[in-house]
């Protein structure tokens, strides 16, 4: 049992635009799988697409979740997160519908158009929030947000969001979505399969990830979260007020 969960994923896909890893359920058996797929963005837009990023995420994840409301009751999951870095999809289910699955939810993705006023709104309630509830949290999470900002790079300041926040347009929200669907936009993609697929099912989800449009992306131009080099033999202290008056 252990010697099979120690067996590490294989690679299967190492083209310029997709990196592949399977790792097959050798021991529960259950008709069950999972699909992961990360889009790396290229580093030269990582400060304009912060704050537009988070609203096309919002108002995607209001559209998928009605269109595919019906799925979750066949098992089927999906998850959608934005980084620094730049798109997380993780799809979880059984693996004899999975498939098509993940094909219709790429499918949504290169078609979505991007908000309409209305759904520009709602999200920018939700970024307005979150902004909000920012000099609320406890003692903890500031400390840990400090420790982000101060050790890796890049990392968005919530001064820098807010102040991106105010300016943000639809128009800016519709353009980064556009690239989605774009041969002219470039990504790089990763992505791991794990659980009951056949060679048949991961022919499929090669294909699926082969037909979404964008460019390759070099490499050496993927934006990634590094730790910042501090002076050598020197202690660093950062000392910051809280925003919390009531802590």
């Amino acid at each position: 049992l252990l010697e099979a969960l120690a067996v590490p994923p294989v690679l299967v896909q190492d083209g310029p635009r997709v990196r592949t890893f399977f790792k097959p359920d050798r021991v529960f058996g259950r008709p069950k799988a999972t699909v992961r797929l990360f889009l790396w963005l290229p580093s030269a837009t990582v400060n304009d697409d912060a704050v537009p990023s988070r609203l096309w995420l919002l108002s995607l994840t209001d559209r998928l979740t009605e269109q595919f409301y019906d799925a979750s009751f066949a098992g089927l999951i999906f998850d959608i997160a934005n980084t620094v870095e730049g798109l997380s999809l993780e799809f979880v289910g059984y693996s004899d519908k999975l498939v098509s699955f993940v094909e219709a939810v790429l499918q949504r993705i290169r078609d979505f158009k991007g908000p309409t006023e209305s759904e520009f709104g709602r999200a920018m309630d939700v970024v307005r929030r979150e902004q909000s509830s920012f000099d609320k949290q406890q003692p903890f999470t500031y400390a840990a947000y400090m420790a982000r900002l101060t050790f890796l790079a890049p990392e968005y300041s919530i001064d820098f969001l807010r102040a991106q926040a105010k300016q943000v347009t639809v128009e800016q929200v519709v353009n980064f979505g556009n690239r989605f669907g774009s041969t002219r936009q470039q990504f790089y993609a990763q992505a791991l399969l794990h659980g009951n697929f056949d060679q048949g099912d991961l022919a499929q989800v090669q294909r699926a990830f082969d037909s979404m449009p964008f460019g390759p992306l070099p490499r050496e131009q993927l934006t990634r979260v590094r730790l910042a080099q501090l002076p050598a033999g020197r202690d660093s202290v950062v000392v910051a007020e809280g925003p919390n008056a009531d802590e």
